[in-house]
């Protein structure tokens, strides 16, 4: 069945979408739509007014939005596999308990969403705007996250591990007990590092400007050339250590062309106390 341009506002569609699907919803106004357990297999939804919508438990597999959104939609328990989500505003949007497996989201404005809790794997996030989200124990492993804002997210509990960030940024984001093992971070803004932040990152691959902009919080000076790179990165884990943080971690630091001369390995175990300079390997 194909809607275009309706007010479907505060509707409750069970009894108009009987009929087998897929759906077609071309700029139809959905604010506070009851669409709550439906079967909306492939269904697409074109430039509509989403805000406060509830899809609670629906059967999206495959659903395709493009365009239009609203805050506040309600997507907890639905399941999303392999649904292409592409400019749409899901402001303060609730994905708790969802199946996001393959899910993806292109240029979405995602600011407060919640995503905690939510099940799957693969689903990815590119061009969007998740400042102050909530994606607590949400798994990204190896995925490319590209020009993504995750300003003051809580990231807390996810897995990012041997994940790719490009032209993102994580300032200010809350990283509890946040996986980063090979994730390479070299195209991220961390912003501030302060030590609770820098032992989250363990396992992470840094470029030398990072390292270097770590010390140069801590009242360091990092000097560098091409020819002494991996000295340099050495004496970037040494100076950490001297300086007290007890990191008990593995960083990876490489120059931001990647070449294998500009690549070194800083080791310094756990258990260090405040002023007590470890061996480096």
């Amino acid at each position: 069945m194909e809607f275009e341009s309706e007010d479907l506002s505060s509707a409750s569609l069970e009894e108009r979408l009987r009929d087998g699907g897929p759906h077609v919803f071309r700029e139809c106004d959905l604010t506070q739509a009851d669409l709550r357990g439906l079967s909306l297999f492939e269904a697409v939804f074109e430039a509509c007014v989403l805000g406060r919508a509830d899809f609670r438990r629906a059967d999206l597999d495959g659903a395709r939005f493009s365009g239009g959104g609203g805050s506040g939609v309600r997507f907890e328990d639905a399941e999303l596999v392999d649904a292409v989500f592409t400019d749409v505003d899901l402001t303060s949007a609730k994905f708790g308990n969802a199946l996001l497996t393959d899910a993806v989201f292109t240029g979405c404005r995602m600011i407060g969403a919640v995503l905690s809790g939510c099940r799957g794997t693969g689903y990815r996030f590119t061009g969007g705007n998740l400042t102050l989200a909530d994606l607590t124990g949400c798994t990204l492993r190896g995925e490319m996250i590209e020009d993504v804002r995750l300003d003051e997210a809580n990231l807390s509990g996810c897995d990012f591990t041997k994940a790719v960030f490009l032209r993102s940024r994580l300032i200010g984001t809350r990283l509890v007990e946040t996986r980063f093992e090979g994730a390479d971070l070299r195209g991220a803004d961390l912003g501030e590092v302060d030590d609770t932040r820098l032992r989250a990152l363990r396992g992470a691959v840094l470029s030398a400007e990072q390292a270097a902009r770590i010390l140069g919080e801590r009242g360091l000076t990092v000097l560098k050339c091409r020819q002494v790179q991996k000295i340099i990165l050495i004496t970037v884990g040494y100076a950490l250590v001297t300086l007290g943080y007890s990191i008990g971690m593995q960083l990876t630091l490489r120059s931001t062309d990647g070449r294998s001369g500009g690549q070194g390995r800083v080791w310094w175990p756990s258990g260090l106390r405040r002023g007590r300079p470890a061996s480096n390997r």
